[in-house]
């Protein structure tokens, strides 16, 4: 990504709100135990060929890494300092620049969203920018 590009998204006060209310809310979801993570949704009933399914993909299936990466946040709907109406567009923006990734969920679910790699280097980079400047 362009450093400029970053520059515009750092410098609107909305998209880096944003950031950090997912980031906040990912942090928040990586405190709870993994079982209260875990969607309500009733098991589905064994067939055939889930019975002939190995214990060892089943274990790999279901590791706590798999469990975090597969992680997502339904949308969020309000930050402080940035206007209802503004979210669409940031949440845009920021899918656009790569700084965060969506996924439709289930019918209940909707649209869930995680911070990508990115856009925590992008948080990270103006946390140690803002300590430097306090220094």
């Amino acid at each position: 990504m362009i450093d400029t590009d970053l520059s515009l998204i750092a410098e609107t006060p909305g998209c880096v709100a944003v950031l950090r209310a997912y980031r906040a809310a990912q942090e928040a979801l990586d405190a709870q135990p993994a079982e209260a993570q875990a969607p309500a949704v009733p098991a589905a009933a064994p067939d055939d060929a889930a019975e002939d399914e190995s214990e060892a993909d089943a274990e790999h299936e279901d590791s706590p890494r798999q469990r975090k990466a597969a992680r997502w946040i339904p949308r969020i709907q309000q930050v402080a300092d940035v206007e209802a109406a503004e979210l669409s567009r940031i949440h845009g923006r920021l899918i656009a620049f790569g700084l965060l990734k969506c996924e439709l969920g289930e019918r209940s679910a909707g649209v869930q969203y995680q911070l990508t790699n990115a856009g925590k280097q992008l948080l990270n980079h103006l946390s140690d920018a803002a300590d430097r400047a306090a220094a």
